[in-house]
């Protein structure tokens, strides 16, 4: 019997509904809804908590409109660029507050960033 095979009869038995999400060590059943709503709450926490909810709010108005990195940087006082780019630049794209005006080129020296979510809006 292969591993899906064991993982579903295993929760099955266990009378876990296939909606749940179920950690069976190394592997994660998932329903995606489930999972969505979770991983959003998380990662907003987990970006309010790294940026802060003032600093997020202050970006997220202040990149209504595309901005640079540079841009970005400078409205914050911040002048590190790769503290910037890891602790504050990143959460918000991994959580999809900001996103990349030129996507297919992430490094591009044209890149600018723009808010597509408000706080509480997801």
């Amino acid at each position: 019997m292969d591993g899906n095979k064991r993982i579903a009869r295993k929760t099955e038995t266990q009378g876990i509904t296939q909606n749940a999400c179920v950690g069976l060590q190394p592997i994660m059943l998932c329903s995606a809804d489930a999972v969505t709503e979770q991983v959003t709450e998380q990662v907003t926490e987990q970006v309010t908590e790294q940026v802060g909810e003032d600093k997020l709010l202050a970006i997220l108005e202040f990149c209504s409109a595309a901005r640079s990195r540079e841009e970005i940087q400078a409205f914050l006082g911040l002048k590190h660029r790769e503290h910037f780019r890891a602790e504050i630049l990143a959460p918000l794209l991994k959580a999809g507050f900001l996103v990349p005006t030129i996507p297919e080129k992430p490094n591009s020296p044209k890149q600018k960033y723009v808010a597509v979510k408000e706080l509480g809006n997801q």
